[in-house]
């Protein structure tokens, strides 16, 4: 619980800080309003409306309590599997895709040494934004970055998906192929 608690904490200070920093302004929306409007006969008189003096002017709505439950879940699996376990899987998940990248004659934009890598693989090919398109017909989510294609495999991927997303890279490759013969 202190490690949520601490990620809250963390959050609330990047947010102040983005608001110091970029100098942003209120928003217009139900929260950000001072509540005695809602007990005043004016309160659909839109050109009346006076934002908060708190921080609640930064607030433009309902706060979507589902996103709330749903980072809290995705905190509690990644801690129950433990950050060194993501960063070991991701790391290992890479390799594989790295190994399956070159097999296939595809120059890396990523780093190869261990050291330098993070969980992101990106390697040159030409029409990288068609390949793209087509893999998403696919189901598979990447994306075009840099002249290449990004693949960013998380601790919850699995070898499969690797081999299924190279063997759909192998055949969009042939097809282009003959495409331009």
């Amino acid at each position: 619980m202190k490690k949520i608690i601490s990620v809250v904490l963390l959050l609330v200070l990047f947010a102040s800080a983005l608001i110091t920093a970029f100098k942003v302004k209120p928003a217009m929306g139900w929260a950000s309003v001072k509540q005695e409007i809602f007990e005043t006969v004016d309160f659909w008189d839109i050109w009346s409306l006076r934002l908060s003096e708190k921080a609640s002017c930064f607030e433009v709505g309902t706060p979507s309590a589902v996103s709330f439950v749903g980072a809290a879940e995705a905190m509690k699996l990644l801690l129950t599997f433990g950050i060194e376990n993501v960063e070991r899987r991701v790391l290992g998940l890479t390799n594989y895709l790295i190994e399956r990248v070159k097999a296939l004659g595809l120059r890396l934009q990523t780093p190869e040494e261990p050291q330098n890598r993070s969980g992101i693989v990106n390697f040159k090919i030409d029409k990288p934004k068609e390949i793209v398109e087509r893999l998403r017909k696919n189901g598979i989510v990447v994306s075009a970055r840099a002249n290449g294609i990004r693949v960013s495999p998380h601790f919850y991927n699995i070898k499969a998906e690797i081999d299924t997303f190279i063997d759909e890279i192998r055949k969009t490759i042939c097809s282009l192929c003959s495409l331009q013969s």
